[in-house]
């Protein structure tokens, strides 16, 4: 995981300092690890520690990066932040698999501070959902406790569901991104809806699906079919 900070202070006279350190601002560029620049990504800025003057009214902000990459925040008191990123594609968020999560102080009288941001490229796996009898389409919306759960826990112990690309009648793609080298486990679970593989070994409740991806490899898609709902539809 290579995670950058850079932090570099502007100074002034110290009247402006003083009238400024109740509104730091902070800003940077979003790039991945082959320094390509990454637009169009949720920038979240979340109160670590209360300020050193004054009390917090506000304790996260989220801004998109811009076209060049670029995030800002603005209004900011002197006090310790986390940035955390949630990029899409095959982007990682540092806050959901880094150990080092990216965490700064602005201090006194300080008036600005810059962040660059570097994320790690992950491995996107594709989760396809065939439901050739439409039990899903039928059911959703309707039917008490008809919902289907995806996604991955990530080393934060956290739940990141995983996104949804696209459907039709025939079925449903998932996407989700986890590191390279990381034993994953791909969660599948619905209280009302039968699943099994695409071998046809039925599926418990809450299947778990272990995967390891190489580095540099892609992995291929797993599969699964809606086999039935709620009883026996």
């Amino acid at each position: 995981m290579k995670l950058l900070i850079f932090l570099f202070v502007s100074c002034g006279s110290l009247a402006a300092q003083t009238q400024l350190s109740s509104a730091a601002a902070v800003g940077g560029v979003l790039t991945g690890e082959d320094g390509s620049l990454i637009a169009g990504a949720r920038v979240g800025l979340l109160l670590q520690s209360p300020p050193t003057h004054g009390k917090a009214l506000q304790t996260f902000w989220s801004v998109a990066s811009g076209a060049d990459g670029s995030f800002f925040f603005s209004g900011l008191k002197a006090a310790t932040y986390k940035i955390c990123v949630e990029p899409g594609g095959v982007w990682l968020n540092p806050c959901e698999w880094g150990l080092n999560p990216l965490i700064f102080a602005l201090a006194n009288q300080q008036t600005a501070s810059s962040a660059n941001v570097v994320l790690t490229k992950g491995a996107l796996i594709t989760i396809q959902i065939n439901d050739p009898g439409q039990f899903l389409a039928k059911n959703e919306g309707t039917a008490p406790g008809a919902h289907l759960l995806i996604g991955v826990p990530t080393a934060a112990f956290s739940f990141h569901a995983a996104s949804l690309q696209s459907q039709d009648s025939t079925g449903r793609t998932y996407q989700a991104v986890v590191p390279f080298n990381y034993p994953a486990v791909i969660v599948i679970r619905s209280p009302y809806f039968q699943l099994s593989s695409a071998s046809g070994v039925a599926l418990p409740a809450g299947a778990t699906v272990p995967i390891t991806v190489a580095s540099g490899q892609t992995p291929g898609p797993l599969t699964f079919t809606v086999t039935g709902g709620g009883g026996n539809d």
